[in-house]
């Protein structure tokens, strides 16, 4: 992409960039051209609700991991958010546990290596690290010294605000032992 400094008279009809341009005369103002729209189909909301139960199954098979663990919480429903990716935003299931140490990690690298799925353990700067995934799923694990956190993340999908509203909620009621 070339970068140049933008033209004047552009900046000059903008209300914002005209406003930074008067505070600030010294500053290079470099304007990018807008993106491409994204022209890529939305996610059928069949199979958004779809990865949301392979979410919620796959978590409620790590609850005897986690109720092993004898951490507070185990037993609480994960944190339920939408990650922004490059190719759309992917349904997460985050859960922090407090005192919980590597065995944690190993307990569930144990139970998931059962299952068939491949596992990448290690470590960062002395912090273990479990990165694992079913081909669809993938799980992060990290334990630290104030706790280890577990983040489950389905594939990525591109839906309107709506239905993913209502994709979130229904995940949220499944993790929480309720129908959607």
């Amino acid at each position: 992409m070339d970068l140049h400094r933008a033209d004047d008279d552009v900046v000059a009809d903008d209300p914002f960039w005209s406003v930074v341009r008067r505070r600030h005369p010294d500053l290079t103002v470099v304007l990018l051209p807008e993106e491409p729209p994204d022209d890529r189909p939305p996610t059928p909301p069949d199979e958004a609700h779809a990865q949301a139960a392979r979410l919620a199954q796959a978590w409620s098979g790590l609850a005897p991991v986690l109720a092993a663990s004898g951490v507070p919480g185990g037993q609480r429903p994960p944190s339920v958010r939408w990650a922004v990716r490059d190719d759309g935003e992917a349904l997460a299931l985050d859960k922090a546990l407090p005192g919980a140490g590597p065995e944690l990690l190993a307990a569930t690298a144990l139970l998931l290596g059962e299952r068939g799925w491949r596992l990448r353990p290690g470590s960062r700067e002395g912090t273990p690290r479990l990165d694992a995934t079913d081909g669809l799923l993938e799980l992060t694990g990290r334990s630290g010294a104030a706790a280890t956190t577990l983040s489950l993340v389905a594939p990525a999908v591109r839906l309107p605000d709506d239905v993913r509203r209502e994709v979130r909620e229904a995940l949220v009621a499944l993790v929480a032992g309720g129908a959607p």
